[in-house]
């Protein structure tokens, strides 16, 4: 691996290079996620981070927080390097969007006291059109930021200086910025290469840039000196084929993504398709984030090996925000290795020999070695014993120079969860990852989670956060009286909500209507469908003496049929298989009306006659995925693009019909 121990942060690579290799491209961003390239060399790079750098030193900013919020794209990154070389601390966030992820937003500015929010022009224009009143935060606008020609003075970065402040997603009630300092960044991204190609020249990535996968991810590229093509991840999920695409047309040697893409892949892309691939140029393909599933694996390698694609080229991986990023991974000279849940210990690896593999979902996926200068121990949450090899525990990382030193101006949980020491190691300290499992051979395999947090999608999302919303969806419910977890259904991690009625209200309440009303607020708040919902009589919530909710034991209980059931909601298992084909001839809103309500249908896995005309997308169990999925599909079949957020913005289906067909005769 490279030695990087010389660089205080990869703004300095990018000053460095800017002189030595100014032509060279390091950054291509596909805007319609397949032709149209936007390219950035290091010069211009340079320049464009140096102009934003020099507005914000200009307006006194230094060291102060400011929120980034950028859809995917050049200026995303144009604006982060400004504010790291400016010495202001970046917070990357997502953009709101019709008022959805708003309360998180403002948890965050709360939190870490923003100073001002540097956006794109649009989206200055259209938070300025939001009901939340932002004027107490200054607003910038990169167009203007850039065209004011501020001239930069040199700052010298520090690698103890922070960087930024990486908040782990979903949180909207008590949020968590993780203190990441440059070096945490130089440290971490040259641990990424262990899964690299040695000589690679290109990667090929659509992770969100503000998630800190996406970001360390970036920054590793810097490093190595190496290409990346990148598009949206909206691009990605309307329309999967088009990563794999991109990966043959760039050559595209290393890819990295949470397991459900994978899922994604196999699931939308048919052989046929995939035939009409060429894979082969890839040579390392990981996949982190969330729990590795063997039958991922093994389904997207069948899929997909007559377009050259190798299973030893797989590559799981282990990692966390509070690391800064990469924990394990299996190295692009390993191989994947599994091991049977039910007796830990049994190592087999993954090749194709072996396939096919009887009941894989019963079995853990390896996800590699410590990366360097990594150590990880297995711990006893209760009693802080390490464990023997293949015995399940809570893992604890010990990582110089990678851990990050705590949450922002949150010295109480930072004690707790990254100030950790063994009684046969006084003085090193470990960071509690509230992960389960065990160490085998050298490697670790995950087996679950001590903490609550529910991972969907690659995504976080905080229980508690879940549970405040749905106490306020209907006057019916029980407040602190309700319990959020994933449960596994269809080889998925799942959400299932249990909630207790009022005393008050258990007689009169209509049950379905209590669970219409949190199955949208919900979709409103996070853009998840949860898979079960269930109401239960009041004072049955399982709690402990203290009145903390007991996640765990509710879950066991719910699926061992054993809460006081109310009512139970579980998503439906009829599909409407009517297709219903959009004629150009013929087209009115009625068609579209009638398209939407039978798709909408199929993919909320209902009788079609549920889907209401004057009912709103949220109050479907439908999350963002497949608006993703059906705004690809009308773009398609109607000629022009169609962007997902059009089913939350519009008031009912049937405006969503009346304004799509406007656009159609606008055309």
């Amino acid at each position: 691996m490279d030695d990087y121990s010389n660089i205080n942060s990869v703004a300095e690579l990018i000053q460095q290079r800017a002189i030595s290799h100014p032509d060279y491209v390091i950054l291509t961003y596909l805007a319609d996620g397949e032709n149209d390239e936007q390219s950035l060399t290091y010069q211009e790079f340079d320049r464009q981070a140096k102009l934003v750098a020099g507005y914000l030193q200009e307006k006194g900013l230094k060291g102060e927080r400011i929120l980034l919020l950028f859809p995917q794209g050049l200026e995303y990154m144009i604006a982060l390097f400004g504010c790291f070389y400016a010495g202001v601390i970046a917070v990357p966030a997502y953009p709101p969007r019709n008022n959805r992820n708003l309360q998180r937003l403002q948890a965050i500015m709360q939190n870490c006291d923003a100073a001002a929010i540097l956006t794109d022009r649009s989206g200055k224009d259209y938070m300025f059109k939001m009901e939340h009143d932002f004027s107490a935060f200054p607003i910038m606008a990169y167009e203007d930021v850039v065209s004011a020609g501020k001239t930069w003075q040199l700052h010298q970065i520090d690698g103890e200086d922070i960087a930024y402040l990486q908040y782990t997603s979903g949180s909207t009630g008590s949020p968590k910025g993780v203190i990441v300092r440059h070096i945490n960044m130089v440290v971490n991204a040259a641990c990424c290469h262990e899964a690299y190609p040695d000589d690679m020249a290109c990667a090929v990535n659509w992770l969100p840039m503000f998630h800190d996968m996406g970001l360390i991810i970036m920054m590793s590229y810097i490093l190595k000196n190496a290409l990346c093509v990148f598009m949206s991840p909206t691009h990605f999920i309307q329309k999967p084929i088009r990563w794999l695409k991109a990966i043959e047309k760039y050559k595209g040697e290393f890819v990295i993504a949470p397991n459900f893409a994978y899922d994604l892949c196999y699931e939308k892309i048919n052989e046929e398709q995939a035939r009409t691939i060429d894979l082969s140029s890839l040579r390392s393909v990981v996949s982190g984030s969330e729990r590795v599933r063997l039958d991922t694996l093994i389904n997207f390698y069948e899929r997909f090996k007559d377009s050259g694609f190798s299973i030893p080229i797989f590559t799981p991986c282990y990692g966390l925000a509070e690391a800064t990023l990469v924990v394990s991974v299996t190295g692009n000279d390993g191989i994947s290795k599994y091991t049977p849940k039910d007796a830990p210990g049994k190592v087999k690896e993954l090749c194709v020999a072996d396939l096919p593999i009887e009941a894989p979902e019963k079995y853990h996926v390896s996800a590699g070695r410590p990366v360097r200068g990594a150590e990880i121990q297995i711990v006893d949450p209760d009693t802080k014993e390490v464990q023997a090899d293949g015995n399940e525990g809570e893992i604890w990382l010990h990582f110089p120079n990678s851990l990050s030193t705590g949450y922002w101006e949150n010295e109480e949980v930072s004690q707790k969860v990254f100030y950790n020491y063994l009684a046969e190691e006084p003085g090193k300290r470990y960071l509690r990852t509230g992960d389960l499992g065990f160490m085998l051979e050298g490697e670790i395999y995950i087996t679950g989670r001590i903490k609550d947090i529910i991972i969907i999608r690659g995504r976080n999302y905080y229980p508690n956060d879940i549970e405040f919303v749905v106490s306020q969806a209907h006057p019916a419910l029980q407040v602190n009286s309700g319990a959020a977890f994933y449960i596994e259904e269809e080889g998925r991690e799942q959400l299932a909500v249990v909630h207790e009625v009022r005393r008050a209200e258990w007689r009169s309440a209509n049950p379905d209507e209590v669970i219409e009303k949190i199955r949208a607020a919900i979709s409103e708040a996070f853009e998840l469908s949860p898979a079960r919902i269930v109401l239960i009589f009041p004072m049955s919530l399982p709690k402990t003496s203290s009145g903390k909710v007991q996640r765990r034991q509710t879950c066991q209980l719910m699926l061992d049929g054993k809460l006081r059931v109310m009512k139970e909601w579980k998503r439906e298992v009829r599909v409407a298989t009517e297709v219903i084909k959009l004629e150009h001839e013929s087209l009115n809103e009625a068609q579209l009306l009638q398209w939407l309500q039978h798709k909408m249908a199929a993919k909320a896995k209902m009788p079609v006659e549920a889907i209401t005309p004057d009912s709103a997308y949220n109050d479907y169990p439908l999350d963002s995925v497949e608006a993703a999925e059906m705004a690809e599909e009308l773009s398609q079949q109607l000629g022009f693009q169609i962007e997902a957020e059009s089913f939350w913005a519009l008031p009912t289906i049937r405006a969503l019909a009346e304004y799509l067909y406007e656009q159609y005769q606008a055309r």
